[in-house]
């Protein structure tokens, strides 16, 4: 998951066609990936203080690995917004 940052940002810049859509999908793009990082702890904490479990627990990253690849053949398509 180490090189979603990377990838976000290099597609944010090849999928935009002028600096102010740039701008707007980066604020966008961004704001949604610190907002899914500052949560998921605390997602996957509280689901283990429930169920004393960690493989119900690390469910979670998981499944957000898995939208992330659908998320990611979208953003691969060879069109610009």
């Amino acid at each position: 998951m180490s090189v979603s940052f990377p990838i976000a940002l290099l597609l944010t810049v090849l999928r935009s066609s002028g600096a102010s859509e740039t701008r707007s999908l980066s604020i966008m793009t961004q704001s949604i990936g610190y907002l899914l990082a500052a949560c998921a702890p605390g997602i996957v904490g509280a689901v283990f203080d429930r169920t004393n479990n960690w493989n119900t627990a690390l469910w979670i990253p998981i499944a957000m690995a898995i939208g992330m690849v659908g998320v990611s053949v979208k953003a691969g398509k060879r069109e610009r917004i």
